[in-house]
């Protein structure tokens, strides 16, 4: 059983790091039975073994996450004319389940074109900026999965390829999503950034498709436009990323620092003040 200050430490951990959204969800009409899923920090010791395993670094926000908490998933349901609906998903992988998607070849179809192949065909058909932009992709380029979005897609960590002159320089991570057409669209060029669009959009479903060509699905939509409307503009178009940032404040790098550490100053402070008595 937890102590009374172990409560404490992880409530207040969970309020600065979701920027108090738990409270304003509570309050929402319509909003029940929010659902947070308290998790242990990661050992530093795994997140070498991750790295080795798969020959790349963590990017420094993502690493400061897993030392603070193995992984995230908030969810909530809405109360839609007296039909109880399960809306509301906020998912990040624990590191374990961080795992690397190798190739969209399989042995049982070998037509089935590669995630290099698929972007060369989207480059050179896409019409829009919103899909596959920028990228460099190639055969070292690496993709792990941060959240399955309910089988709607995936939310992905990227390592693009470098090229021959900055083969001395750090791999260049950012965070994309991958619809169930395999097209890739931009999302956000670091984890952190990520994480506050996420809190911002509320876990709504299909809120990644706002930053694609295709959008939401109706329902997905009339969900968006019931519970959170000011995500949408009249033309239908997702807040830019700059609105975002004056939509929320950014999460303090302080905030990812392993629970334990706070549990133990504590505890040295009562100790103190006994001695001190």
């Amino acid at each position: 059983m937890s102590s009374d200050s172990e409560h404490l430490v992880d409530t207040s951990f969970y309020d600065n790091l979701t920027l108090g959204l738990i409270k304003i969800l509570e309050k929402t009409p319509g909003i029940q039975d929010v659902e947070l899923e308290q998790r242990p920090p990661c050992e530093r010791a795994l997140l070498a073994g991750w790295e080795q395993r798969n020959g790349c670094v963590l990017p420094d926000d993502l690493r400061q996450f897993y030392t603070s908490v193995d992984g995230f998933k908030l969810i909530w349901n809405y109360n839609y004319a007296g039909e109880i609906l399960p809306v509301g998903n906020m998912v990040i992988n624990s590191l374990s389940g961080l795992k690397k998607i190798n190739c969209l070849k399989c042995q049982l179809d070998p037509d089935t074109p590669t995630f290099q192949e698929l972007d060369n065909f989207v480059k050179q058909n896409s019409s829009t900026k919103l899909a596959s932009t920028n990228n460099n992709y190639g055969p070292k380029t690496k993709f792990f999965e941060l959240d399955a979005c309910q089988n709607a897609g995936k939310v992905c960590l990227v390592y693009t390829e470098r090229q021959k002159e900055e083969l001395f320089k750090l791999e260049e991570s950012s965070i994309w999503f991958l619809d169930r057409s395999y097209c890739w669209h931009f999302l956000a060029e670091n984890f952190a950034k990520y994480f506050r669009m996420m809190l911002v959009h509320l876990g709504l479903p299909q809120w990644q498709f706002l930053f694609t060509a295709m959008g939401p699905t109706p329902w997905a939509e009339q969900m968006i436009v019931l519970i959170a409307p000011h995500l949408l503009t009249d033309n239908k178009i997702p807040v830019t990323s700059t609105e975002l940032d004056e939509v929320i404040n950014r999460i303090d790098p302080n905030i990812f620092k392993p629970k334990s550490k706070s549990l133990k100053s504590k505890k040295t402070i009562r100790d103190n003040e006994k001695h001190a008595k």
